[in-house]
């Protein structure tokens, strides 16, 4: 929490440690010259694409570009390395950019704290969830969300990992299973179970499996993680506790799509969200199996930065998608 100042307030230089020094440090080349081409810089590392990040920072690609080169030129080393097909960061941009994000990022956002109202919603929204959910639940909304706050731009980065929210520009962050503690605020969005199923045309041929040690003997599609690179492991209710079992896959993909594709063409036995195979299940598509033990009080949740002053732009996605997801308390 910011202070005010009472009394005799020092003067910024004081805060800067200038006072003895002068503004010699104020007159340095390189970033003092050109803090939009750190700007520039930062969001061409976080998008790997200069045309992605001159979409973002409303600027023309070429004149982003020569932003760069000039703090390149200011700093006299080279920050990317670019090609026809791709640009990245160079041993010298990697340092710089692990140095210069996280204050780079706070500015930005004690900026926006400042200026936003909350009359109005509107700036920038980056949305992390897994491609699943995003399919399932935040493409359906999408289209009344932008006409209700045509001021907001989503920028929805769909991937696995559990990203915290104010890490890597993350505004939002949505998770399944149980959430750590942290600097950020978790709500509960929607109740949703994993089931266990195949196709008939598998079970017929494979038979179905009565118990957990008896999925050993079936061919298993498993969802690879995206931060280990392991299969994740499957979640059972027995004998009152939760359970967690490690199996070996016939399948591994890192797509929950894919993966209930598989399922549905006879490949094995997949555990998906119950909501993702539900009208699978309803059309005799998948057949649920080892029902008496799936997991219980599964769910999704949202989270955000635990702040004094929640951006009205956070504010107003996290309500609307709480309302969008009323009806699926629990699924």
């Amino acid at each position: 929490m910011t202070k005010k100042m009472t009394g005799t307030a020092a003067h910024p230089r004081t805060y800067l440690g200038l006072e003895a020094r002068g503004s010699a440090s104020l007159r340095r080349p390189g970033i003092s010259r050109n803090f939009s081409g750190v700007i520039g810089f930062i969001n061409v590392a976080l998008s790997g694409s200069l045309t992605e990040a001159s979409r973002r920072l409303g600027v023309s690609s070429p004149s982003l570009s020569k932003s760069i080169a000039r703090l390149e030129s200011q700093l006299n080393v080279r920050l990317l390395e670019r090609s026809n097909r791709k640009i990245a960061l160079t041993a010298e941009g990697t340092i710089f950019f692990e140095e210069c994000f996280p204050a780079v990022n706070h500015i930005i956002r004690v900026a926006g704290d400042l200026t936003e109202t909350t009359a109005i919603p509107a700036g920038h929204l980056r949305v992390a969830c897994s491609p699943s959910f995003g399919r399932l639940y935040v493409i359906g909304m999408l289209p009344s969300f932008c006409a209700t706050f045509p001021g907001i731009q989503i920028d929805l980065d769909l991937n696995d990992l559990s990203l915290d929210p104010g890490r890597n520009g993350i505004d939002v962050g949505i998770r399944y299973g149980e959430v750590s503690k942290g600097d950020f605020v978790a709500r509960r969005l929607c109740d949703s179970g994993l089931v266990v199923c195949a196709s008939p045309s598998y079970l017929i041929e494979h038979g179905t499996p009565l118990t957990i040690d008896d999925l050993r003997q079936h061919r298993l599609i498993l969802h690879r993680r995206a931060d280990s690179g392991r299969p994740v492991e499957w979640l059972f209710y027995q004998n009152g506790e939760a359970v967690k079992r490690r199996f070996d896959g016939y399948i591994v993909a890192n797509d929950l799509d894919l993966i209930q594709q598989a399922a549905l063409s006879g490949c094995g036995l997949a555990q998906l969200d119950s909501k993702q195979a539900g009208k699978h299940i309803e059309r005799g598509e998948l057949v649920p199996v080892l029902a008496g033990l799936a997991p219980r009080g599964g769910g999704y949740f949202i989270c955000y930065r635990n702040s004094p002053r929640t951006p009205p732009r956070v504010k107003a996605f996290v309500d609307f998608l709480l309302d969008h997801l009323a009806g699926y308390r629990n699924v």
